[in-house]
Order: structure tokens, then C-alpha cells, then sequence
């Protein structure tokens, strides 16, 4: 059966069949992400998700382009969200454990700033179960069993996601204050 056939009956066969339906198509969805996003790392974050709801379905859709495309467009606004979220969480955290900043010292600030800028980028950097764990630990104040309920998951893999957070985090962050020095 052509390729073709195949996406007009609307059924997958595999792997194969699956990377022949969404292939044409990367380019355009991440590209989309891409604009939404502004930045290639989320967008791909975003294309990857609309693309594990399309292998989930057990039949293609009518018109896959449009589908993903839509899939796409959610999931980057649903990052959006999310982002925008733990931004105003990191900064009202920072904004409540403010640690003493000499006001006649401008540079202090900006050294504050900074770090907590790069914190922020580092966070970023990390996979979305890894951030998802640490910020309802961390932000959220949850203990393991709300976590794995909230989330789904046993409490080991929370326990190892956040272990894989925190060592990721000093990765990052060990890295960036090297440069610095």
C-alpha cells in the first residue's frame, strides 16, 4: 500500500507509517512553535508533545496537517501559560526570601539580578517532567505522595526526578558560574 492510501484511510501501520504521515510536516509545525515561542528548544518541546497526541490516537485524523497544526498551536500556548506561571511564582519566591541588599550598593543588585537570571535559564534548560517535579516541590511546597498523585506517578520516579533536577540545576548553574570567574 502507497504511502498515500495509507494517510487517506486514516490508519497507521507502525513506526514507518507514522514518520511518513508527519514528515512532510516538521519543518512547517516547528517553525510555528517556533513564532509562537521564540525560542527552538520549547518549540520543539511543543511540536514533540502535538506529536505524541497524534501517535496516541489509534487513527490518524482526516486532515493530519491540520491537526497538528492546531495540536501545535495549543501546546505552545499551554507552554506560554506554564512559563508565564513560573515566572511570576520564581519571582514572588525571590521577592519573599530577598536576602539583604545594600541599598548604596547598585552593583550588589545587578549581581542579584544576574544570578537570579541565570537561575532562570537554567531552570528552562531542564526536561518538563524535571521542572514540573521541582517546581510543585520547591514553589508549591508539595512533599512526594501530593506530587505523585498530582502527577501521576509513583513516588520513586517524583524522588528521582527531582534527585535528576537538582543534579542537572548544579550542572547548569556549576557551569555558568565558571565562565563567570
Amino acid at each position: 500500500m502507497a504511502a498515500r492510501d495509507r494517510r487517506s484511510t486514516g490508519r497507521r501501520h507502525g513506526e514507518d507509517d507514522f514518520a511518513i504521515l508527519v514528515r512532510p510536516y516538521l519543518g512547517e509545525l516547528v517553525r510555528v512553535a517556533r513564532r509562537r515561542l521564540g525560542c527552538d528548544h520549547l518549540a520543539w518541546e511543543a511540536v514533540q508533545e502535538a506529536l505524541l497526541g497524534l501517535w496516541s490516537r489509534p487513527e490518524a485524523p482526516a486532515n493530519p496537517r491540520a491537526w497538528l497544526i492546531r495540536a501545535v498551536l495549543f501546546r505552545s500556548l499551554h507552554l506560554r501559560r506554564m512559563i508565564r506561571r513560573r515566572h511570576k511564582h520564581e519571582d514572588a519566591a525571590c521577592a519573599i526570601r530577598r536576602e539583604s541588599i545594600d541599598d548604596a550598593d547598585p552593583s550588589q543588585a545587578v549581581v542579584v539580578a544576574e544570578l537570579r537570571s541565570e537561575v532562570r535559564r537554567a531552570i528552562e534548560k531542564l526536561n518538563a517532567n524535571h521542572r514540573d517535579v521541582l517546581s510543585l516541590h520547591v514553589i508549591d511546597g508539595l512533599d512526594y505522595e501530593s506530587i505523585g498523585l498530582r502527577l501521576g506517578v509513583p513516588i520513586g520516579t517524583v524522588r528521582s526526578r527531582l534527585f535528576r533536577a537538582r543534579e542537572a540545576l548544579k550542572s547548569h548553574l556549576g557551569a555558568e558560574l565558571q565562565e563567570r570567574i
